[in-house]
């Protein structure tokens, strides 16, 4: 999976990646596309921003046991 996340970003792209790594097919009307453990693939969590701003449509779900060191809250300096 982490290989997914090596070339390009686009929504445009990964979807289908995605899709084919799963053996699930994706559309936003009914797909819910969980990330887990997304702190272990650092571009994994970039894409988060590119599902955010080019493809609201997509419902997408971040997990991660140590997401908390990977991603600092707002005001808070990282552990």
């Amino acid at each position: 999976m982490r290989m997914l996340f090596d070339a390009d970003l686009s929504v445009e792209r990964l979807i289908p990646a995605l899709s084919i790594e799963s053996g699930t097919r994706i559309t936003p009307e009914d797909t819910l596309v969980i990330f887990d453990e997304v702190q272990e693939v650092p571009r994994a969590m970039t894409s988060l921003k590119m599902f955010n701003e080019a493809a609201p449509e997509y419902d997408v779900l971040a997990t991660g046991s140590a997401l908390a060191r990977a991603v600092p809250a707002p005001g808070r300096k990282g552990a």
